[in-house]
């Protein structure tokens, strides 16, 4: 499977970028920054890729990614 370099959004000298996604779907691309990322699942469900790890998500779950470490979720809100 292909990782794909992602870039996140954010102004020069930002310590901290916060964003709130409210899709119907998470970016289900398998992708890795150079940033520190934690994720909180507030409504959805789906599947995760994290490194060599697959697994089931879903709302309350957090999730902490270290730096260049590939991911990806797939699936997200049912109406």
């Amino acid at each position: 499977m292909k990782v794909f370099p992602f870039t996140i959004p954010k102004t020069e000298n930002v310590t901290l970028y916060i964003q709130e996604y409210k899709g119907k779907g998470f970016y289900d691309k398998l992708h890795q920054h150079q940033e520190l990322q934690i994720s909180l699942i507030v409504q959805g469900e789906g599947t995760y890729v994290i490194g060599d790890c697959v697994g089931e998500f879903g709302a309350g779950d957090i999730f902490e990614l270290k730096f260049h470490i590939a991911d990806g979720k797939s699936g997200g809100i049912r109406s």
